[in-house]
């Protein structure tokens, strides 16, 4: 990626890092071996209580859960308390104390790799 653009769209090069997805829990969005961009200057995640004018979803975060690497959209609704969401509704929201996880950084950019 060009020093340029990771600038333009707000992250500093040397706090970008790439990872390759394992596993569908994020599909339709994020597939099995996309490649996700993650700015890991940007670990903190909002306390936030979801609302119902609100359009957007939330926004995608890559973590360790447990020690665990994992892609997820991350809702924060009191402080000691983060609600993981999987984009396949055949996965369901986790419920996990915020001491639980580390953030490693939001992820920015994603791409879908083709299989031809």
């Amino acid at each position: 990626f060009r020093r340029d653009w990771l600038r333009r769209i707000g992250v500093a090069p040397c706090n970008a890092a790439l990872a390759k997805i394992d596993g569908d829990s994020m599909q339709p969005s994020i597939w099995d071996g996309d490649l996700v961009m993650i700015d890991r200057a940007r670990r903190e995640v909002p306390v936030r209580q979801r609302s119902v004018e609100t359009k957007f979803r939330s926004p995608v975060y890559a973590l360790l859960d447990d020690g665990r690497a994992k892609v997820k959209r991350i809702e924060r609704p009191q402080e000691d308390q983060v609600i993981l969401l999987s984009d396949n509704p055949d996965y369901a929201p986790q419920v996990v104390p915020a001491s639980q996880i580390d953030i490693i950084g939001k992820v920015v950019w994603w791409g879908h790799t083709s299989k031809d």
